[in-house]
């Protein structure tokens, strides 16, 4: 397990690199805090996702979140009873995958179906952080007992490149999360 002393340069050299938002589209979009069901969103940031190997799909089971300010790309979309969009709040740590092969889940901005039990289920688009020009990914809510697990190449996540982190952070005037490990 490596420490991240490094982390001030890391985040000088990420806030110059190139940026992708692949899955919803458009440029990263502050939505503020709304009360209600309008103010609905699915949190996708500590999911485990299901992924057949083939599709260019991932499902991923997410939180209902409300009344905190979040980020999308695009244009925010209002909650229903129905359908959610998949939205990034921030989060006070995460840990550090340094493959940039593994595959992973981008989330942010796609259309979410409530299911059984109000469980919003996203379909999230496969990608990696080589398609992403980067190389590394990151993943929250896994502290460092976790860390080989959720690195693994068999095992998928919502997920984002350390440079969404950068921008979703400063976007929302939120402190950089704090960095648990990496593997």
């Amino acid at each position: 397990m490596k420490t991240a002393a490094c982390s001030t340069i890391l985040l000088i050299t990420l806030a110059s690199a190139p940026l992708a938002w692949a899955a919803g589209g458009g440029p990263p979009t502050l939505c503020p805090a709304e009360k209600g069901v309008a103010g609905t969103f699915a949190d996708c940031t500590k999911s485990q996702c299901d992924w057949d190997g083939t599709s260019r799909v991932m499902s991923c089971p997410c939180v209902v979140r409300e009344d905190i300010d979040s980020m999308t790309t695009g244009k925010c979309q209002k909650g229903t009873d129905q359908i959610l969009e998949s939205r990034y709040p921030g989060v006070p740590g995460l840990g550090i995958c340094s493959s940039a092969t593994n595959v992973w889940g981008n989330c942010l901005g796609v259309e979410c179906r409530r299911g059984r039990g109000g469980v919003p289920v996203c379909a999230c688009i496969v990608t990696s952080s080589e398609e992403n020009d980067a190389e590394q990914y990151v993943i929250s809510g896994v502290g460092p007992d976790g860390a080989a697990a959720a690195c693994s190449s068999d095992v998928y996540y919502s997920s984002a490149t350390m440079q969404n982190v950068v921008v979703g952070s400063q976007l929302m005037d939120l402190p950089f999360p704090k960095i648990l490990w990496v593997d």
